[in-house]
C-alpha cells in the first residue's frame, strides 16, 4: 500500500466494527439480486420499475432561525419487486429536506436547485450531513434532501452492531434500495418544481449516488466524494479488507458448491468481473501471495490448498462486487460533463490503482484531487466537497441557459461562493471527530 495514507491505515485499527460476520447470504438470494441487477443497471428498464407518481408522505415541518426542515417517508420500491429480500426494518425510507429560511417547500420558482445526499459508512441519521453539507449549501440557495440508508439509523436491524452489515448480500440489498429510492425522490422533487437536480455522497454514499444517477433520464449534477469506479477494491484491497472475516466467507464458499456452480456462472460473462481479475491479479489481498510462497517453501499440500481456497474466495468477492457496483456495468449518465469526482490521492479505504479510471469509464467527467487520504478527507475537506457541489450545479445551470439561448453574461456567477470563514469550518476538533466517527462506524 505504498503511497497510501498512514492515517487511514492507523485509524482502521481504532475501529472495532466487523463486516459480514454471518457470511455471504443465501445463494438463492444472491442469485436473485444478480438477476435483478440486469434490470436496475439499465436506465430504460429501471425507469419502468418506479412509478413517477410514487406516494411520498410529509410527516413534519420544523422552522428554525437559519433553515426549515421537512421530514417525510415512503415505502421502498424494492418491496414491490423482491419483497422477500427486504427485512422489516428497512421497508420504510425516511428523509429530511433542508430548505433555505423563508422558502416554502414545493413553491414553484424559476430556479430551485436541489441535491439528494446519500450517507457514507457510519453516517447514521441526518445530523452530520445537515450541519456539514446541507446548511453550508443554503448560502448558495441549494436545497438538500438527506436520505437514510437501509440498515442505518432507524432502518438498522436490531441484531446488527453499528454499521457492520451482517451479510455480503445486505450491501447489495442496500444498493438496490437506494437506486430505486433515489428515483422516487428525483421524480417527487421534479414534480414539486425543483431543478436542476443532483446527487452527492461521501465514501460509500458517493458510490451509491453514482449508481443512482446512472438511471435518471435527464442531465443531473453528480458529485461523488471519496469514491471511484467499483466498490470491490474497498473489500479486497482497501483497509476495510481487514474488517472482513475471510475464514467465514472461505468456509461457506468451500462447503456450499452453489456459490461456485450457480453464482460464478452469472459472473463469467460480466465485463467488469474480467476487468477485476485482470486488474486485481497483481494486487489482491497480500496475504494470499504470502501463503502461496510459504506453501511452496514447505512443500505442504495443505497450505497450497488453503492458499487456493483463499484466492478463490477473494476472486468471488471481487466478482460479485464488480458485478453489482462497477459503474462500467451501468448506463452512462445522460451528461457526463455534469459529474465531478472529488478524491484523495492517498485514499487507503478506496484505493484506485487497480481500477479503470473514471474519466475513461465516463469521458467528460471532472476529477478533483486533494493531497490526503480517506479519513483526513472526511475530517478536513468538507469545504472542498461543498465547493464541488456548488461548482457542478453552476456548470449545469450555465449549460442549460446556453442551450436555451438565455445567457446574458458568460462571466456571471449563478451561485454566491461560500465565505472562507463561514460555516464550512468544522465545528469540532479533530480529536472529537475521530471519537465520533469511530463510535458511528
Amino acid at each position: 500500500m505504498s503511497g497510501l495514507s498512514k492515517i487511514d491505515l492507523f485509524y482502521r485499527r481504532l475501529v472495532l466494527t466487523k463486516f459480514y460476520t454471518e457470511g455471504w447470504g443465501k445463494p438463492e438470494e444472491i442469485k436473485e439480486i444478480l438477476q435483478m441487477h440486469k434490470l436496475i443497471s439499465n436506465r430504460e428498464t429501471c425507469s419502468k420499475l418506479v412509478n413517477p407518481h410514487y406516494e411520498v408522505k410529509i410527516d413534519q415541518e420544523i422552522k428554525s432561525n437559519n433553515c426549515t426542515l421537512v421530514k417525510g417517508h415512503f415505502v421502498t420500491p424494492l418491496m414491490e419487486i423482491v419483497p422477500n429480500l427486504v427485512p422489516n426494518s428497512i421497508k420504510v425510507a425516511n428523509f429530511e429536506v433542508v430548505l433555505p429560511k423563508g422558502k416554502r417547500f414545493g413553491k414553484l420558482s424559476s430556479q430551485k436547485p436541489a441535491c439528494i445526499h446519500m450517507a457514507g459508512t457510519g453516517d447514521h441519521g441526518f445530523s452530520r450531513r445537515r450541519e456539514l453539507l446541507a446548511k453550508p449549501l443554503l448560502n448558495s440557495g441549494i436545497t438538500s434532501l438527506l436520505l437514510e440508508n437501509p440498515f442505518y439509523g432507524v432502518r438498522k436491524p436490531k441484531e446488527q452492531w453499528r454499521s457492520g452489515l451482517l451479510k455480503v448480500s445486505d450491501l447489495f440489498v442496500m444498493g438496490s434500495c437506494l437506486i430505486l429510492e433515489a428515483q422516487v425522490l428525483l421524480h417527487w422533487l421534479k414534480q414539486l418544481g425543483y431543478g436542476p437536480l443532483g446527487l452527492t455522497g461521501i465514501s460509500m454514499g458517493g458510490h451509491m449516488a453514482s449508481l443512482a444517477a446512472t438511471n435518471w433520464p435527464e442531465p443531473i449534477a453528480l458529485i461523488p466524494c471519496l469514491s471511484w469506479t467499483s466498490a470491490s477494491v474497498v473489500w479486497t484491497d482497501g483497509v476495510l479488507s481487514k474488517a472482513v472475516p475471510w475464514r467465514v466467507l472461505e468456509s461457506q464458499y468451500a462447503k456450499n458448491p452453489r456459490y461456485e456452480k450457480e453464482i460464478f456462472e452469472l459472473l463469467d460473462g460480466i465485463d467488469s468481473y474480467k476487468l477485476g481479475k485482470s486488474f486485481g491479479s497483481q494486487n489482491a489481498v497480500d496475504s494470499t501471495d504470502i501463503e502461496k510462497k510459504e506453501a511452496l517453501q514447505h512443500n505442504s499440500a495443505e497450505k497450497l490448498d488453503k492458499a487456493r481456497r483463499q484466492q478463490e474466495t477473494i476472486q468471488f468477492m471481487r466478482g460479485v462486487m464488480d458485478q453489482v457496483t462497477h459503474l462500467g456495468n451501468f448506463s452512462k449518465p445522460v451528461d457526463t460533463s455534469a459529474v465531478t469526482f472529488v478524491v484523495g490521492k492517498g485514499d487507503a479505504y478506496f484505493p484506485r490503482s487497480t481500477l479503470k479510471p473514471m474519466d475513461e469509464v465516463w469521458p467528460g467527467c471532472e476529477i478533483r484531487e486533494f493531497d490526503a487520504g480517506h479519513v483526513a478527507g472526511i475530517l478536513m475537506h468538507y469545504p472542498d466537497f461543498v465547493q464541488a457541489i456548488i461548482d457542478t450545479f453552476d456548470r449545469v445551470l450555465k449549460k442549460q441557459a446556453k442551450l436555451n439561448n438565455q445567457v446574458n453574461n458568460s462571466n456571471n456567477v449563478i451561485f454566491r461562493p461560500p465565505q472562507p470563514t463561514s460555516k464550512l469550518a468544522l465545528p469540532l476538533s479533530m480529536s472529537v471527530w475521530l471519537k465520533a466517527f469511530a463510535l458511528k462506524s
